[in-house]
């Protein structure tokens, strides 16, 4: 299928993994061989099998995010890089899109709670601070208490042991939560905070085996260095865990619309190209990267708001293909994640734009719990890889895959992608309906 970017560039690791999983030199600095990209300075973090441990409560991976968070702003505020050790706080960050974090942060009813929360927060401190035993009738905070305090003669002074979690309404549980969503709130502006929250419908990392099993698919299909993109890269799975040699020859650009995620993808990859900002609005040169690679996000809602797009109405996901596609070079790789209804909507619409610009070459079905562990999800996914075209060449490999196939699941008949009705053995784990 021909080699994007193989020209005069080193071989990669023989294991396939790079200095990630030894340990040695993790942020390893090098020189590319025969290309046109910056030798590197030794600062992009590699993840190790320790950095990317799921092990803990929701709660406790929830508060390894806020503390990511507010490292952030204090490595802003000193305008500096972050060290190898504030790396690793920084790259325990997994976004806000497992259910567990987005509900106990975000949801509408924690949300309900902040105002009660403050209020009892604020009258523990008084109490503390100021040592009270009751709140008088003169207390400015009298009339706050005195619904708390039951039977009660009027104008009787109030004991401070009214002031329990349950007299506000809350839990155990909402302390700890709310607690933790006071100190992400502190940390945010409005604008961040908005943009956290909506990533909670999208923000679902890829865990560590399949980014690993995708650069390995990456050397077989002949890459091993080049211009790589990467649309919607989150916290830099892909980047940290590039094979070393192959990292050392290529140049990495990625593409983040959360703020805060964004901010945390440059602290941990210096050396590459990172733009903050909506893939919509991004410019790129066409027919310039060698491979584009990850896991963009997944959403039914149309794209119009790109011009050169707009007439497709693309969903979100198809509409990354159809952009990147665009931008790397004829002969080109695009591996990405994407919802099965890529491969799977009754509609080829999608499917047959994206393939009059590109041939596939397979593609895999995840199990749905492929993201469950890290990202907090089960969703069905597929991983397809797509090779660009190249004008007046006939790509001999290429599978089909506009058309969807009556495959009998369980005892009912599902509309599957041809090519998974063709290839069984391409998906990963039982076919079932899920009720």
């Amino acid at each position: 299928m021909g080699s994007p970017g193989a020209d005069g560039v080193r071989g990669p690791d023989a294991d396939g993994r790079g200095a990630g999983a030894r340990g040695r030199n993790r942020r390893g600095a090098g020189t590319p061989a025969g290309r046109d990209i910056k030798p590197k300075s030794g600062l992009n973090f590699r993840f190790t099998d320790e950095d990317l441990s799921t092990a803990g409560s929701w709660f406790q991976k929830a508060t390894r995010n806020v503390e990511a968070v507010e490292l952030l702003r204090q490595l802003e505020k000193d305008g500096r890089q972050a060290t190898a050790e504030e790396q690793r706080t920084l790259a325990r960050f997994i976004g806000w899109g497992a259910s567990e974090i987005a509900n106990g942060l975000f949801s509408p009813e924690r949300t309900k709670l902040t105002k009660a929360f403050e209020e009892y927060q604020r009258l523990r401190e008084r109490i503390e601070q100021e040592g009270l035993k009751e709140f008088s009738p003169s207390d400015p905070d009298y009339w706050t208490v005195y619904p708390k305090a039951g039977r009660l003669g009027y104008r009787q002074p109030i004991p401070v042991s009214v002031v329990t979690p349950e007299a506000f309404g809350l839990k155990t549980e909402d302390l700890r939560w709310l607690g933790l969503r006071a100190r992400l709130r502190a940390s945010l502006t409005d604008a961040e905070w908005a943009a956290a929250e909506r990533t909670t419908q999208y923000a679902h990392y890829t865990s560590a085996p399949i980014v690993r099993a995708m650069w390995a698919a990456a050397q077989r299909f002949g890459f091993a260095g080049g211009a790589v993109l990467e649309p919607g890269a989150g916290n830099g799975m892909f980047p940290g865990l590039m094979p070393e040699g192959m990292a050392t020859s290529s140049s990495y650009t990625g593409i983040e619309y959360d703020p805060i995620t964004g901010g945390i993808l440059k602290q941990l990859q210096p050396d590459e190209h990172i733009l903050v900002e909506s893939y919509v609005d991004t410019k790129l040169p066409r027919d310039f990267f060698d491979l584009a690679i990850g896991n963009p996000p997944f959403s039914r809602a149309a794209i119009l708001a790109d011009p050169e797009y707009a007439k497709q109405a693309l969903s979100l996901h198809d509409y990354f293909f159809a952009k990147t596609l665009d931008r790397v070079k004829p002969g080109g790789l695009v591996m990405f994640v994407s919802s099965r209804y890529t491969m799977d909507k009754q509609s080829d619409k999608a499917r047959q734009y994206l393939a009059e610009r590109a041939d596939l070459v397979g593609a895999i079905r995840l199990p749905q719990t492929a993201f469950k562990g890290n990202a907090g999800t089960e969703v069905v996914t597929d991983v397809l890889f797509l090779r660009k075209k190249v004008p007046g060449e006939t790509f001999e490999q290429a599978q089909p895959w506009l058309r969807t196939e009556p495959v009998k699941v369980g005892d009912q008949m599902v509309p599957v992608n041809e090519y998974f009705a063709a290839h069984p053995e391409m998906i990963l784990g039982t076919p079932a309906l899920v009720r």
